[in-house]
């Protein structure tokens, strides 16, 4: 549209060059403004009556016979999504409204919200899957496999992650870890402390949570869960304290990783049997290497920080994709009473397929700040509706708006042919009428000079 405009102003240079009226052209340009301003806040201004000079986000985009180009650029801050930029300066377009605003907002906003909570939804249910399935065991009585394969950020066992890319491992990326120790929600857990998260945003803002010997764990967790730390809590089916990364706050490539625990007491440490020691020397920090082995639990007890957008990337596992059997529908039992169900009993009696199923629907897993998997696709789903209703009635009342002012303009500017027919007829009534006045002033001149002679 810009070019045509540049084109249009050419053409009618040249057209008053050469004494030709341009009216039609000037109808033509002014049409493609119309549109143009359906795309972007875009502003003209006439300095001479014949130029027009096009404004898009307060720099010239056409004037006269010169257009400024727009071109797209990778932005590697914005997952590699291409940015719109000026051609002679780099500078990104500022766009106010209109509709390449509205997309733009779309793509950076809602879209990505949306993106991100698929990829909560995907990381969570292969974890808690996972976590219960390793626990049960297949026809082949075979155990501790996963159901589903999450791709890692880390290439190794122990989650060291090269983050900046210069070929050095600077962290430990680490989504979930299940303490040693069974736990009971509703006791007194009898110890006093402080525990020590970071939000998940930029300045990795600490968030204090501190318990008291009267409260049980079940408390302690709600206000976990309620802080804004960069962590949720909930106790699994083996009764262990579990804690797990979100979504974060300030970049999209650290989504899901835990950046900081560290309990001044003993509630992680001899209670729950999470991490090796209390303070500031036995925290995990994710922001230094080989920090896996603050933890006590062993490396099937931690899952590993998922791949950017996990759930482009979520597959069955390939030795549950390769035999069916080995996926573990049944429970197993306790064999030296330490409580752990560790051996196949022989049933083939789908309880642990149950458990998997209880685990997604009903038990609490911390889906966001949503409890269930349930809660939280329900939760999805309902914002989503509200949302497309909120737009759609926008825009009805946009477009309601648009067409009321294409009407004021069409009525200042368009052409009643009825009203221009009276308009014709009475000025024809005018002319007769005065045609005859004048014929009848002449006559009576004339009369008047023929007698002065």
């Amino acid at each position: 549209l810009a070019s045509q405009i540049r084109d249009l102003n050419e053409k009618i240079l040249k057209a008053e060059t050469l004494g030709d009226s341009p009216n039609d052209l000037m109808d033509k340009r002014d049409e493609l403004f119309q549109k143009l301003s359906t795309l972007a806040d875009v502003s003209v201004r006439r300095d001479d009556p014949d130029e027009m000079i096009v404004y898009l986000g307060g720099e010239v985009l056409v004037q006269g016979e010169v257009q400024h180009k727009l071109i797209l650029k990778g932005n590697p801050q914005n997952e590699g999504l291409q940015d719109i930029v000026w051609e002679h300066n780099q500078k990104e377009v500022l766009f106010r409204n209109g509709k390449a605003q509205s997309l733009l907002e779309v793509r950076d906003g809602i879209l990505k919200e949306n993106i991100d909570k698929i990829d909560l939804l995907a990381v969570n249910i292969a974890d808690i899957v996972n976590e219960v399935h390793r626990d049960g065991f297949g026809l082949t009585k075979e155990t501790n496999l996963d159901f589903f394969n999450i791709d890692a950020l880390s290439r190794n066992i122990r989650g060291n992650y090269d983050f900046d890319g210069d070929g050095t491992d600077d962290m430990t990326a680490i989504f979930r870890v299940a303490g040693r120790n069974k736990v009971e929600a509703n006791r007194p857990i009898g110890i006093d402390g402080t525990l020590t998260f970071y939000r998940n945003d930029k300045d990795n803002t600490p968030v204090y949570i501190t318990y008291r010997a009267d409260e049980t764990l079940n408390s302690v967790i709600n206000r976990i869960n309620r802080s804004g730390a960069g962590v949720v809590a909930y106790i699994n089916h083996n009764n262990n304290l579990v804690l797990k990364g979100r979504i974060a706050e300030d970049n999209w490539q650290k989504n899901f990783m835990i950046r900081h625990i560290e309990d001044s007491g003993e509630l992680l440490v001899g209670f729950a049997g999470l991490l090796q020691s209390s303070g500031p020397a036995g925290a995990f920090d994710y922001s230094r290497v080989d920090e896996i082995n603050k933890f006590q639990s062993d490396l099937d007890r931690i899952t590993l920080a998922p791949r950017f957008h996990p759930a482009g990337a979520l597959f069955l596992s390939p030795e549950v994709e390769g035999n069916v059997a080995l996926i573990a529908t049944a429970t197993g039992k306790d064999i030296g009473g330490t409580g752990d169900l560790n051996a196949a009993n022989g049933a083939k009696d789908g309880s642990n397929a149950l458990r998997i199923a209880n685990a997604l629907k009903h038990e609490t897993r911390m889906i966001g700040r949503y409890n269930t998997v349930d809660d939280f696709y329900n939760g999805v789903i309902s914002k989503l509706g509200i949302e497309s209703r909120t737009a759609r009635e926008q825009q009805e009342n946009q477009e309601l708006i648009l067409k009321n002012l294409e009407n004021q303009r069409q009525s200042i500017m368009g052409v009643n042919l009825d009203e221009e027919m009276a308009n014709m007829v009475q000025f024809q009534h005018s002319y007769n009428a005065a045609a005859k006045v004048i014929k009848v002033i002449d006559e009576m001149l004339s009369r008047i000079i023929d007698h002065l002679r």
